[in-house]
């Protein structure tokens, strides 16, 4: 698509939804902005566009413009900052203090290039945060979901939690939304996490469908539904909705759930008196996890065969 024409594509997108300006700019940009861009008045910055597209549910291959140097360098620290959050999610002991020390160093660069009024660069900050806490360590479950509100609330100024179906999102704020059921898990309210993931898989199914991130934001949401109806102990919902993330990752690419999937189906097995499909898929995840190199869930594996199996896994 040639750039002078996204202003009239993303007109056309919004009136096919019956959206007025309001309710697709809302926690974006201003009304005045969307205007000027939807009359080819004003060109927007990728990021923008990128933001607007999603909230539409188009898939960002529709579109194709180029970046200037410093929204390059500014996605390339993003990157590198996410990739070390999945390390870091994965590691143990002084390697694990390492990567948070790292990370905590380059969202300060991200936020000093793209200034501390960026709400979008916010977000990201106080998302990344959450996952890897501060200098000190993780925060509390209390701080966490202060940080996860006031991170959601940047673009979703009117967001409320009984209302979940009522917004529309964008990848980041699909994030936010599984981080914060993750929180009230920890936090031992685990009927509050489920009523949070089953909302948001509803939304992602009827809404997400088009985007190419779909079968992440999927797998993401599917495989901690499963985890937490798995310890409300709702094995059968569980295995239909590890299977279901394992279908959809594999078909599309998103195969890091794939290990974690099959601890669920390890776990959900061995409580309904199956040993025998619980120590395959037990095993499974344990050379996947092996072969990934995540230190943390092969460890959990282990021990859990152990105990609940009576095997002995190699080192």
């Amino acid at each position: 698509m040639e750039k002078m024409l996204i202003g009239a594509y993303i007109k056309q997108k919004r009136e096919d939804k019956g959206w007025s300006q309001d309710a697709l700019c809302e926690g974006i940009c201003s009304r005045s902005n969307l205007s000027r861009i939807e009359n080819d008045d004003q060109t927007p910055s990728f990021t923008l566009l990128e933001k607007l597209f999603e909230k539409l549910g188009q898939p960002s291959r529709q579109f194709l413009m180029l970046m200037d140097r410093d929204s390059i360098a500014g996605e390339n620290l993003k990157k590198r900052i996410r990739n070390d959050s999945v390390l870091y999610q994965e590691t143990e002991g002084e390697e694990r203090a390492l990567i948070r020390e790292r990370i905590l160093k380059d969202l300060k660069k991200l936020e000093a290039r793209c200034g501390k009024g960026n709400r979008f660069i916010r977000q990201f900050i106080l998302s990344t945060q959450v996952t890897v806490g501060c200098p000190t360590g993780p925060y509390s479950c209390e701080e966490r979901l202060d940080m996860l509100l006031e991170a959601i609330q940047l673009t979703v100024p009117r967001f409320d939690l009984k209302k979940i179906s009522e917004f529309r999102y964008t990848e980041m704020e699909i994030v936010l939304l599984n981080k914060l059921a993750r929180t009230y898990s920890m936090s031992g309210d685990r009927k509050k996490a489920i009523g949070v993931l089953r909302q948001l898989l509803q939304y992602i199914e009827k809404n997400s469908q088009s985007l190419d991130s779909y079968p992440r934001q999927f797998c993401l949401v599917a495989y901690n539904y499963a985890i937490d109806l798995a310890l409300e102990r709702d094995y059968e919902k569980s295995i239909r909705y590890a299977e279901k993330c394992r279908e959809v990752g594999n078909a599309n690419g998103c195969r890091d759930f794939l290990p974690g999937c099959m601890a669920i189906l390890g776990e959900c097995y061995f409580f309904l008196g199956d040993r025998k499909r619980s120590r395959d898929c037990y095993t499974q995840a344990f050379y996947l996890f092996k072969a990934y190199g995540n230190k943390r869930d092969l460890a959990t594996v282990r021990q859990e065969m152990r105990e609940r199996l009576g095997l002995e896994m190699p080192g």
